[in-house]
């Protein structure tokens, strides 16, 4: 017959050889065992026998314990040999389905958070074909043999790889979810910036608005870190590590609320300086163009400008009970605060001295009128 006939009919005549004893003969034994081993290997590779067929040739040589040990643990090698190849085969046939997931995800075809997880999947598939081929080869030769401990120890080494697969899978989802928002708020300052810029937004309203998107930015960060450390407990090295940079977020947080309010604050009161600010020009036109007497277009002028220094000193309360008057900027706040009240004190000054020489000067007004009506008096002919 053929050459794989005759191969099957060496190894069926070889193993009803070692069922029968050999005659009691242990090399004849060894000889048909190496027999049966060799030729169910080149069989298998051949592809004229499955693979479940050849593990159960292997499988009668493995278990013979009145064979040698050299050709039991030649057998158990076949069988490690037989079961790996086939999870490789299948491990590597998901390959391709990986590649195209991956070329989806660079097109764009697919989003990314979904790709991922797909990705993800497809490398736990794999892991868990190799695992289960290790988990059958223990099964086969027996946990107590070398192959069977090999077997056992890469079983474990891949359990962890498919609990860090899952993990990683898991911290990429979060990270991807976390850029997206972090593109998306971007994207939405930037509109605001335009709009503040364009006059289309208020600009106080406008950074409130900013302030509220890089505050979500920072939070979808902080979440997924939370999420971390649900995972990875807050004791393990990346859960500290997490928590670090929880508190570096927080401290951001802080840092991005601060500077908004000092910004929102300097807004407020540049639109009050500059209202007022027209209303000081208004006063002066209406003085110049004869519609205001000066005295009381002065005294209005007065009042405005001691408005402006009282917003300004009513502004930097705000920021020094905001940042406390023991902090370095709430120091330096009370101090602009006492210029302030040093600059409203020559104000009222100056407003005072006006009105004393307008008092002088209308004195001196009425008494060279009275004077001069004197004189009239005196020089005119008595009729």
């Amino acid at each position: 017959g053929t050459a794989s006939q005759q191969n099957a009919d060496k190894i069926k005549a070889a193993l009803e050889k070692i069922q029968s004893g050999a005659g009691g003969n242990s090399q004849q034994a060894d000889e048909a065992a190496k027999t049966v081993t060799d030729l169910t290997e080149k069989q298998l590779q051949l592809g004229n026998i499955t693979k479940e067929e050849a593990l159960k040739n292997f499988e009668a040589i493995a278990s013979n314990t009145k064979l040698s040990a050299e050709q039991q643990i030649s057998a158990q090698k076949a069988i490690t040999a037989a079961i790996s190849k086939e999870a490789d085969e299948r491990a590597s046939a998901i390959d391709a389905s990986t590649k195209e997931i991956e070329n989806s995800i660079r097109l764009g075809q697919v989003a990314e958070i979904e790709g991922e997880q797909q990705l993800t999947e497809k490398k736990i598939e794999q892991l868990q074909i190799r695992l289960k081929a290790q988990q059958d080869i223990a099964a086969r030769v027996g946990s107590n043999s070398d192959e069977g401990q090999k077997a056992i120890t890469e079983a474990q080494k891949l359990e962890q790889e498919i609990i860090k697969v899952r993990l990683d899978g898991a911290e990429k989802q979060e990270q991807i979810t976390v850029k997206r928002t972090e593109e998306e708020n971007k994207a939405a300052i930037k509109g605001l910036e335009q709009q503040i810029t364009l006059g289309t937004v208020e600009q106080e309203k406008g950074e409130e608005q900013i302030t509220e998107l890089k505050l979500k930015s920072l939070d979808a960060r902080s979440e997924a870190l939370a999420a971390k450390i649900a995972r990875l407990g807050p004791n393990s090295p990346e859960g500290k590590a997490a928590i670090q940079q929880q508190q570096e977020i927080e401290a951001e947080r802080t840092k991005v609320q601060t500077e908004s309010a000092e910004k929102i604050r300097q807004i407020k009161l540049k639109r009050i300086q500059d209202e007022i600010g027209a209303e000081i020009k208004g006063v002066e036109s209406r003085i110049a163009a004869g519609q205001t007497a000066e005295i009381d277009g002065q005294r209005q002028i007065t009042e405005l400008r001691l408005k402006a220094l009282d917003a300004q000193s009513a502004s930097l309360a705000d920021k020094i009970a905001r940042v406390g008057a023991n902090s370095p900027e709430g120091k330096a706040a009370i101090l602009q605060q006492k210029e302030i009240e040093a600059e409203r004190l020559k104000v009222v000054t100056e407003a005072a001295e006006r009105e004393r020489q307008f008092r002088l000067k209308s004195i001196e007004i009425a008494a060279n009128k009275s004077r001069d009506l004197v004189t009239k008096v005196e020089t005119e002919p008595i009729s």
